[in-house]
């Protein structure tokens, strides 16, 4: 951050335990999920509207393609940010 001059913008927030997953939600609070939490919190979190089944398939047809991704794969996506990934 310091390098394109935001440092002071930004709150670095290290989870414990490492792996943690964390977010901000829409009103600006920053939330945890914790691994084996429900599904229904996972989707929360990622904001898919639970009335929404399309996006509700999508998320899940996401997450199962992330769970079969090789150790080569991710190794070659080092580079990669999530957004690229997505897209």
């Amino acid at each position: 951050m310091k390098e394109i001059g935001k440092e002071n913008e930004v709150e670095i927030i290290i989870p414990n335990p490492i792996g943690l997953i964390m977010y901000e939600d829409e009103k600006g609070k920053i939330r945890k999920l914790e691994r084996g939490t429900s599904f229904l919190k996972m989707l929360k979190a990622l904001n898919v509207k639970l009335w929404n089944l399309k996006e509700i398939f999508q998320t899940i047809k996401f997450l199962r393609k992330l769970m079969k991704i090789s150790s080569k794969e991710i190794e070659n996506l080092y580079d990669v940010s999530s957004m690229d990934y997505v897209n």
